[in-house]
């Protein structure tokens, strides 16, 4: 009897291990996006920001009770943390598209051409929030026109 609790333990143990072990890398993932170098400014989308540092942020717009709040890569990591948010775009530029597909470790679900824009619907494991479309998961929604790239996070929300 003391065996079978003691192995069950050891079972419980490892697996707690390897949860602490794949969690920061899950969060890692995404951090990461915060930090490329083409990311020109990030978009939070939300329905209150009430508490939150108004220096994080540079511009608000509101559209029907939604705000747009949009500040620059450098700030956009501490926002996050302050920030309830519903979806977030990164703008960026000057990035190849497959560096971001790598970088999300993405999987392609849909390709869309619109008025000039490559439009792409994936899913990316690091990235908890999704929808389904086709009845797939997708997380990510890339917009891509000449050499600038909005990601967002399920969606794009923000128009592109």
């Amino acid at each position: 009897m003391t065996t079978i609790f003691n192995m069950k333990r050891i079972v419980v143990f490892f697996m707690m291990v390897i949860f602490l072990i794949v969690l920061p890398f899950d969060k890692q993932s995404f951090l990461s996006l915060y930090k490329l170098n083409n990311t020109k400014q990030v978009c939070f989308v939300c329905e209150n920001y009430e508490g939150v540092n108004i220096d994080l942020v540079e511009n608000v717009t509101e559209n029907g009770g939604i705000k747009y709040l949009y500040t620059s890569k450098e700030k956009a990591l501490l926002l996050s943390k302050e920030l309830r948010y519903n979806s977030v775009q990164f703008y960026m530029e000057n990035i190849s598209l497959s560096k971001l597909e790598n970088e999300l470790d993405l999987t392609t679900l849909k390709v869309q051409n619109l008025n000039e824009t490559i439009v792409i619907y994936g899913y990316s494991s690091f990235y908890s929030d999704f929808i389904y479309m086709d009845n797939k998961k997708v997380n990510v929604q890339l917009a891509i026109k000449d050499d600038d790239i909005i990601a967002g996070f399920p969606l794009i929300v923000t128009g592109f």
